[in-house]
């Protein structure tokens, strides 16, 4: 039996189904469901393939968009991702004509540890013996030298301008002058090298961040763990120079984690670690967002990150 109905439906996005109750000799059943746009004015159906999508950790995946025109709709439409993306996702934008079919590629940053890079030539300040003087040099090339103190002890500052080579910038330290030439400024210099238990581990699982600490002196300072500018707890003190800090609270997605060693005073403070890109996996909703002459329409889609 065929039956025409005509509802009164408001417009929209309609799911519609039919049933039939069933008699003596035959069982009830319901139809499969038919999804029903209801508009006014053209519009467009967009859906997204797959759905849900699975994407590797270091790897892209796309999402084929495919569209519809409704009632003559022949507007481009424009194709990206709306509200916020997991640390380490990135989504691509693109544009597709209705009754055609457009591309949304995803990409995550793969997990590991970034080599920092260090200066290959460090610059060196050191006294110029009986001159009295100190002498900037960079590598084996000396570039300036200025006048210093002659006290036995003294604070001396120079504003070293070097073309071509780091700028202008200023120096300022306190030491010794002792006959033989020497008083190098106090303290020596720190690095600081982070790695993790595991870049890559589940969501709720737990993860050791290490930072490794050297210097010209025992280490006494802090070393605090950032993700961008925030800080993962509190400083964490430096013990035989190494400090830890356990952590199950980043949610899914690829962040890139650094520390910083706080100076003791015996040693400066180290320049900022190299980058850890630690992988939580696990699942999150990505929202694709198609839009065209002030209509927009988006499509929710699981994704598992693995």
């Amino acid at each position: 039996m065929l039956a025409s109905l005509a509802p009164v439906l408001d417009p929209g996005v309609h799911t519609l189904t039919a049933q039939y109750a069933g008699d003596a000799n035959w069982n009830s059943v319901t139809s499969a469901a038919v999804t029903v746009h209801v508009v006014t004015a053209p519009d467009f159906a967009v859906s997204a393939t797959p759905n849900p999508l699975t994407i590797t950790a270091g790897e892209a995946a796309a999402l084929s968009v495919s569209s519809e025109s409704i009632l003559g709709f022949n507007s481009p439409i424009a194709l990206g991702c709306g509200g916020n993306l997991p640390a380490g996702i990135s989504c691509s934008t693109g544009t597709t004509q209705p009754g055609t079919t457009g591309t949304i590629t995803l990409t995550s940053t793969a997990p590991g540890t970034e080599t920092k890079t260090a200066l290959a030539s460090p610059i060196q300040v050191h006294r110029n013996g009986g001159a009295r003087g100190l002498c900037v040099s960079f590598g084996s090339r000396a570039v300036a030298a200025v006048a210093a103190s002659t006290h036995k002890t003294a604070c001396w500052a120079a504003l070293l301008v070097v073309p071509g080579l780091l700028g202008a910038g200023g120096i300022l330290g306190c030491g010794n002058d002792d006959d033989n030439g020497g008083g190098a400024p106090p303290g020596s210099a720190s690095s600081i090298v982070l790695t993790s238990s595991s870049t890559k581990v589940a969501s709720g699982a737990s993860v050791t961040l290490r930072a490794s600490l050297t210097g010209g002196n025992p280490l006494k300072g802090t070393v605090t763990f950032y993700e961008g500018a925030t800080a993962l707890g509190a400083p964490v003190s430096a013990a035989d120079g190494t400090a830890s800090l356990n952590i199950a609270s980043l949610g899914v997605g690829t962040h890139a984690l650094t520390a910083t060693y706080t100076s003791d005073g015996d040693d400066k403070a180290a320049q900022q670690s190299n980058v850890v890109n630690q992988t939580i996996t696990g699942q999150f909703n990505v929202t694709i967002q198609a839009s065209a002459g002030g209509i927009s329409h988006p499509i929710t889609v699981p994704v598992t990150l693995r």
